[in-house]
């Protein structure tokens, strides 16, 4: 899938050209939202199969619930909440980050009756209230703040995405999949330095004195 992504909404490598052998995440899934391979519509317990099992400190541990390579659309049991939506109706949905690999998300339904599959869900993208995104303290302290939404480029085609608002920190000017050559960030007493640390401005002023520039 060739990149369809803005530069503007771009949460990685910003200031590669596009196409070049700079762009380093031009075949990432957020550089063509929507576009991505789904294994399964309601996720895959673990991210992937246990013959993909890699290394690395994001194991996978076997609940109750799920092994590694369960698909949510099967194993996972309804559980109603009660709360009823109307169409047209103005929600407040929450979602967290636990590391920080930029890129986007959307919202979508998929009726209780049918199956769920992506191509269920693909049928009803939700629309965000623009001008009332916030982030939310551990403290449940909450800060409203301009959030970047894209259109074009997207499946479903017009549907609405939004750019995961806060940047990924880098440690290096290696790690992350930044181009050869790239400078601009590096550890000095175990605290990133330089503009190039920073993928974008942070939505919160202060942050932007935690990186040195």
């Amino acid at each position: 899938m060739l990149p369809t992504l803005p530069t503007w909404a771009w949460t990685m490598n910003l200031g590669a050209q596009p196409g070049s052998h700079q762009d380093t995440y031009r075949f990432n899934p957020w550089r063509a939202p929507g576009s991505a391979p789904v294994t399964d519509a309601c996720g895959t317990a673990g991210g992937t199969s246990p013959s993909q099992r890699g290394p690395g400190d994001a194991i996978y541990a076997d609940t109750p619930f799920a092994t590694m390579g369960d698909r949510g659309s099967k194993v996972l049991a309804p559980a109603p909440s009660g709360v009823i939506w109307s169409a047209g109706q103005k929600v407040e949905v929450w979602w967290g980050i636990r590391f920080n690999h930029g890129g986007g998300y959307q919202y979508r339904l998929c009726p209780a009756h049918a199956p769920l599959t992506e191509e269920c869900f693909q049928k009803l993208p939700l629309e965000f209230v623009r001008d009332q995104q916030q982030l939310q303290w551990n403290n449940g302290t909450t800060l409203s703040i301009n959030g970047t939404f894209v259109d074009t480029g997207t499946l479903p085609t017009g549907s609405t995405w939004a750019r995961n608002p806060i940047p990924r920190i880098d440690f290096d000017s290696t790690s992350s999949g930044q181009p050869s050559g790239w400078t601009g960030c590096k550890m000095e007493g175990g605290v990133p330095v330089g503009p190039g640390c920073r993928q974008f401005d942070p939505p919160c002023s202060w942050d932007l004195s935690l990186i040195h520039i």
